[in-house]
C-alpha cells in the first residue's frame, strides 16, 4: 500500500523531472488507492488524463502542483497538530517547524524564533532548550492552533512548494 508520503515524493520528482512521464503514468494505474490519497477532483483528471497528447506534461504539471498544495497543507497542519498535542516531542517538533520556516514558510515565524533563540549549538549542530520551549508551550500551542484556523479559513493557502499567499488582518495591518 502506498502512503501519502511516497505519493508526494514521486509527485516532487515528476516536478524535478526526476520521473519520467510515461514511469508516472505506469506508478498511477497501477496505485489504484491513490483515489484515497488525493483530491477526489485532482484524481479524475489524472485518469482520464491522455498521457500521450502534445502538452500532456504542463497539464499534468498543473494538476500535480494542485496536489501537492493539498498534501503539503495537510502535512504542515499535522505538524502544527502533532505540536500542540505531543509535550514530549516539543524539541523535535519545533525543529522542524525551525527548519520550514528556514526553507521558506515565513508564517512559521512566531514557532520558529522560540527554537532558534532559546536553543544550545556548537560549531555543527543546533540543540533545543526543552526546559524553555516548555515554559513556552501555551504560547506555542495557541501560534500553532492559530496557524492550523488560518489555513481552514484559507487565510493562509500555499501556491507551491515554499510558496504562498497570506491575508491575515494582522499582517496586512504591520505592513
Amino acid at each position: 500500500m502506498i502512503s501519502i508520503k511516497e505519493t508526494h515524493k514521486i509527485m516532487i520528482s515528476l516536478l524535478k523531472q526526476e520521473v519520467s512521464q510515461r514511469d508516472f503514468e505506469n506508478w498511477l494505474y497501477t496505485n489504484p488507492e491513490l483515489e484515497n490519497h488525493l483530491p477526489p477532483d485532482e484524481y479524475l483528471e489524472l485518469i482520464s488524463m491522455n498521457f500521450n497528447g502534445k502538452y500532456a506534461y504542463e497539464d499534468i504539471i498543473i494538476i500535480i502542483e494542485r496536489i501537492i498544495n493539498v498534501l503539503e497543507q495537510e502535512r504542515l497542519k499535522g505538524l502544527l497538530e502533532q505540536l500542540i498535542h505531543n509535550k514530549s516531542e516539543v524539541v523535535r517538533l519545533s525543529e522542524q517547524i525551525y527548519n520550514e520556516y528556514c526553507f521558506g514558510y515565513t508564517f512559521l515565524r512566531d514557532l520558529a524564533i522560540p527554537f532558534i533563540t532559546t536553543a544550545n549549538h556548537d560549531e555543527i549542530n543546533i540543540y533545543g532548550n526543552e526546559e524553555q520551549l516548555l515554559e513556552m508551550k501555551v504560547m506555542l500551542d495557541h501560534e500553532a492552533q492559530s496557524l492550523i484556523d488560518c489555513f481552514m479559513e484559507k487565510d493562509i493557502f500555499l501556491t507551491g512548494l515554499y510558496e504562498y499567499t497570506d491575508n491575515r488582518k494582522e499582517i496586512k495591518d504591520n505592513e
